[in-house]
């Protein structure tokens, strides 16, 4: 069994190191990169559950990564990358109600005593629901996911400051926001080059033959 005496510091130190490694990883699309969430999350619900202490959001982020390695693994199986891309309309409207259920879900599916809800409490509980959101961006190659993390990395930064946190907590939500900023450029540029590519391969006029040499269209008597 867990040591519970010493986990109020360990944990969330193995956590951070984690996230940080796995967004490194996150941003190259490396398959690998899906274990790291998969282990911290594993961590985290080791040391819960014989505490009582494992909240609904990290089995959603649990679910989510798993889910994403699967993901993965179809893609890997055929030897290509995860085909990157921006979110269209109408997963921009299930991103934000699968959002807002997890965080419903979240704040009022436990056992807090309503004495305990408050302001502080509520965001809280929107920012346990951002991981899962983000790793099913992931799974789908979806760039925009990346905002999530930046977001969720900012607060923690925001809400370490506000609670005198220790500087650690402060320093890791700028280096993880910063990361998080590289993964997005990093996806955004793998998608434009795919983009151009792509553009490069496809006749100037379809369904006119290229004149042999040249590359150009062919003319048609």
């Amino acid at each position: 069994m867990i040591d519970m005496d010493g986990v109020s510091w360990w944990v969330p130190a193995l956590n951070m190191a984690l996230t940080i490694a796995g967004i490194v990883l996150f941003s190259y699309r490396v398959f690998w990169a899906w274990l790291l969430p998969v282990a911290s999350t594993a961590v985290l619900m080791a040391t819960g559950i014989p505490n009582g202490r494992l909240n609904t959001s990290t089995i959603f982020v649990m679910a989510a990564a798993l889910y994403g390695l699967w993901k993965w693994t179809q893609y890997r199986r055929v030897g290509v990358h995860v085909p990157l891309r921006a979110a269209h309309g109408r997963e921009w409207g299930i991103g934000a109600g699968l959002l807002l259920l997890l965080y419903l879900l979240n704040a009022f599916a436990g056992v807090t005593p309503l004495a305990e809800i408050g302001p502080l409490y509520l965001f809280n509980a929107l920012l346990a629901a951002l991981p899962a959101v983000m790793y099913l961006g992931f799974a789908h190659g979806v760039i925009q996911s990346w905002w999530l993390g930046v977001s969720l990395s900012l607060s923690t930064m925001f809400l370490s400051t506000l609670q005198n946190a220790p500087v650690w907590f402060t320093v890791y939500g700028a280096v993880a926001a910063a990361l998080q900023v590289f993964g997005y450029l990093t996806w955004q540029r793998a998608m434009r080059r795919r983009v151009r590519s792509k553009h490069r391969l496809e006749p100037a006029h379809p369904g006119r033959p290229a004149t042999p040499g040249t590359g150009a269209p062919g003319r048609t008597a």
